[in-house]
């Protein structure tokens, strides 16, 4: 629904898809935008609502999405509550929450695709709380290693996009692995030139 002004080219309108599946709604988005906005991997279905504003060569596009599951392999959520806008400078999160098992999180911030930003390419703050270890380490095939256990994060990811930068503060609590009791521990974790 909504109205396209003749004269100026102007889109103001909204779309609704109930379910709606995401494998769709990436090329529809990035054909939209113009860019690859949406990695064409990504999977799952859920509610999505979606807002067009602006000029087609300024366009700005809102949504409102609720995932359940967001696949983007080998990274498997339960349920992604999210509000996102995209526009020529990029995409912005105002806040998505997740859930993967029992644990939650959340993820804020900015990601933009023009390579001139250069160290503004990505700021994006990630939390998690009480995540299981066994669902995590299944994305990386170390579930065998992995029998039990949570981990909470919290810390960013920043920089160009080739080569981000970011550092967690990581708890794990009830550690089990390879039949071991491990108990719990804290550390942080750094990522820097392609390493953590």
């Amino acid at each position: 629904q909504g109205t396209l002004a003749l004269d100026g080219w102007e889109p103001a309108g909204s779309l609704a898809a109930d379910p709606a599946r995401f494998d769709e709604v990436a090329g529809l988005v990035n054909a939209l935008v113009g860019s690859a906005v949406l990695p064409a991997e990504i999977g799952g279905a859920g509610n999505l609502e979606v807002n067009l504003s602006g000029p087609f060569d300024e366009l700005i596009l809102t949504a409102h999405v609720d995932a359940h599951p967001l696949l983007l392999p080998p990274i498997a959520i339960d349920r992604l509550v999210a509000d996102l806008s995209v526009s020529e400078e990029g995409l912005r999160i105002s806040g998505a929450h997740f859930q993967i098992g029992d644990g939650s999180g959340e993820i804020e911030g900015r990601l933009r695709w023009d390579e001139a930003a250069a160290e503004d390419q990505l700021q994006l703050s990630t939390r998690g709380s009480r995540l299981p270890l066994a669902a995590v380490a299944s994305w990386v095939d170390l579930e065998s290693a992995v029998g039990a256990g949570t981990f909470s994060f919290d810390g960013a990811l920043r920089g160009p996009l080739a080569m981000p930068r970011g550092s967690w503060l990581v708890s794990l609590e009830g550690l089990m692995l390879a039949g071991l009791d491990v108990g719990s521990a804290s550390t942080l974790i750094e990522l820097e030139d392609g390493r953590f």
